[in-house]
């Protein structure tokens, strides 16, 4: 079955000739195409399975004649359509649109310009549509963040919406669908909007009728899987009236983001709400997908071990507003005690980057008994525990978006697309639950209040850890406020304990005492005396009157300087001892005399030297001052060169 460039113009050839001649297989009725599945029935049966469908067939045979071999065996056409690419505002490219399992293939052939490209299935995140008046909108957000917007102008758009979200659906499957099972849901989906196309737009009309606003040119109201067309409902927020507020809470992240986190496909963040004690009984859940009705309202059924869950978006508005309810099975309690759990979950829009999610809670129980009021509390007490707990997983959620640019995107990436069909029946699964209940035993209530106790604790300790924090940060916010004076209170404090008794006078002159008593017993000290002669003199001539009353007058004294000096005294007692004791010190005066006497020679040689030296300059001042100054050459300084005069021939005659 593979066609040539010469039975069928390929794009090449189109673009060389500028223009494409499709023959046959542009013929489009039905009973040629009957004809064309008939003719050569063995070399079809080899290519197609018996339950390809024969327009498919017909589409296929385009798309391989358009890239020839390009494509593989394993590829199938699953849907096409005709839609108007476009690149800007300004500018679009007319093309047919081909699908298969695995790859998107767009074909345009435009006043002989030949456009193609394929690109992967695995790119796309999810498909939305754009209601205008004359046209509608298929956008497709792809992976990198960037998105491609396709008008529509015959095709039902939220039909083909539908098909390509279940095939990006199935193909980023870890178990994907058999190729049989996939064509009989993309002709489920096509069969349904035909069958409900008429009412759908009656409906719309009759609701923008009553609310007073009538379909214009310029509604720009986007209408995806997870969003709704109104957007005049209610927006309401407060539900205190009937429900007890259970958490109120701001994400940086846009609501369309947030809402995805929440009930995604891959998200079970509100599941866990409804998750017993035992936190590991919901791993075994499963869901059923969305239903949309008429009311643009998303309803599904999620089970588990432990109980099942009806969920309902009950109004919604893109990237604005969503409210979702959910209800599990009636518990039933000993002594025949119903509560019927509701759940509501609104998620409003702040701002582009910002949302509110904001969570109501309430029990209902069929009489006021006290087992009633027991069970209704063991409830409330176990459904806050579990706030809780899913309030870290959002957070870590939203953490985990933190650094995305395109929130929105990265959101239905991680969490998935919300996956639906539209149906005004309720299903199977939504039959069963009404009127469903689930017993719970003692076990389960008591479990709730040991819940309740630890709670309680871990409550009080939070909150005295808290309220520690907060008095700790309020003390370093004063600190950062008034750190200068707090610093220098401090280096205050410090040197007054350091210089305590250390300010007064006496202190430091005692302190100075002390370090030079120190520094005298501690540290060599060399002394030297200059003598002079008259010192001299007194020092070879002792002083020996001090040892006398009168040494001028006494006899006595006289006697005994007289006789000691010549060792005369030797028949008094000890006078030998007195003799050779002043001998000996007579002895060493000797040698330092001689000492002196050099040192006198010594001093008199440099003396004399200077003093010649001296008396010259002072003869050639006079000389100077005489010849070259001779009107001050008065009497004074006359005789004073006289007597330098004098000393010169002293000098010549004396010294020299």
């Amino acid at each position: 079955m593979y066609l040539t460039a010469c039975t069928t113009p390929s794009a090449k050839t189109s673009n060389f000739w500028g223009y494409i001649n499709w023959g046959m297989y542009h013929i489009g009725s039905t009973k040629f195409m009957r004809n064309i599945s008939r003719k050569d029935g063995d070399v079809i049966n080899i290519k197609y399975p018996d339950f390809y469908p024969d327009k498919l067939r017909f589409f296929d045979i385009q798309l391989r004649a358009i890239y020839e071999s390009y494509i593989p065996d394993t590829e199938l056409t699953l849907l096409h359509f005709n839609a108007a690419w476009a690149a800007n505002e300004r500018q679009e490219l007319l093309c047919n649109v081909f699908v298969t399992n695995d790859n998107m293939y767009f074909y345009s052939n435009n006043n002989g310009l030949i456009f193609m490209m394929p690109f992967s299935i695995a790119d796309v995140l999810n498909v939305m549509v754009m209601e205008r008046q004359h046209y509608d909108v298929l956008k497709l957000q792809l992976v990198s963040g960037l998105s491609i917007k396709l008008k529509l102008f015959c095709e039902n758009s939220l039909s083909v919406r539908d098909q390509l979200n279940f095939i990006i659906s199935n193909s980023s499957s870890d178990q994907p669908k058999e190729l049989a099972t996939v064509l009989k849901k993309l002709h489920s989906i096509s069969k349904e909007f035909e069958i409900s196309e008429s009412f759908r737009f009656d409906d719309q009309a009759l609701l923008n009728a009553i609310n007073g606003n009538p379909l214009k040119s310029s509604d720009k109201s986007m209408i995806t899987v997870a969003a709704a067309t109104d957007k005049a409902r209610d927006l309401k927020l407060n539900y205190t009236d009937t429900m007890e507020l259970l958490k109120t809470a701001k994400y940086d992240v846009p609501a369309k983001a947030l809402f995805h986190i929440m009930i995604g496909d891959e998200s079970y963040l509100i599941q866990s709400l409804m998750r017993p004690l035992n936190s590991h009984e919901l791993l075994n859940s499963r869901q059923t997908l969305w239903r949309c009705t008429q009311q643009h309202r998303l309803i599904r059924t999620v089970h588990s071990n432990a109980v099942v869950m009806l969920q309902t978006v009950d109004k919604m508005v893109h990237n604005r507003y969503y409210n979702i309810i959910e209800q599990p099975t009636i518990l039933k309690f000993p002594f025949d005690v119903e509560v019927r759990i509701t759940l509501r979950i609104i998620i409003s829009s702040i701002d582009s980057k910002s949302s509110r999610l904001v969570v109501y809670f309430s029990a209902d129980t069929n009489s006021r008994s006290m087992a009633a009021f027991i069970a209704k509390r063991s409830v409330e007490y176990g459904f806050k525990i579990r706030m809780s707990q899913a309030e870290c997983e959002v957070e870590k959620a939203v953490n985990a978006l933190k650094n995305e640019k395109k929130k929105i995107s990265a959101a239905i990436k991680q969490f998935g697309p919300i996956t639906s069909y539209n149906s005004d029946k309720p299903s199977k699964d939504e039959e069963k639950f009404v009127g469903s209940s689930k017993p719970v035993s003692f076990t389960s209530m008591a479990s709730a209040y040991i819940y309740k106790l630890r709670g309680d604790f871990d409550q009080a300790s939070f909150e005295f850890f808290e309220s520690l924090c907060k008095f700790m940060g309020s003390v370093f916010e004063q600190i950062s406020l008034h750190w200068v004076l707090i610093v220098g209170l401090f280096i205050s404090a410090f040197f007054n304990m350091l210089l305590s008794g250390k300010a007064t006078r006496s202190y430091w002159q005692s302190k100075g005492v002390e370090k030079y008593t120190k520094e005298i017993f501690t540290t060599p000290n060399l002394m030297q005396k200059s003598v002079s002669l008259a010192e001299i003199d007194l020092l070879t001539h002792p002083n020996r009157s001090l040892i006398s009353y009168d040494a001028s007058q006494s006899l006595c004294f006289a006697k005994f300087f007289n006789e000691a000096s010549f060792y005369d005294l030797a028949h008094y007692h000890g006078v030998h001892r007195i003799s050779a004791q002043l001998t000996s010190l007579r002895i060493k005066r000797n040698e330092v005399m001689t000492e002196l006497n050099l040192l006198n020679r010594l001093e008199l040689n440099f003396l004399v030297q200077e003093w010649k030296s001296w008396v010259l300059s002072e003869f050639q001042n006079c000389e100077t001052i005489r010849t070259s100054y001779s009107s001050k050459f008065d009497d004074d300084i006359k005789d004073y060169c006289g007597s330098v005069r004098y000393e010169l021939d002293h000098v010549r005659t004396a010294l020299i």
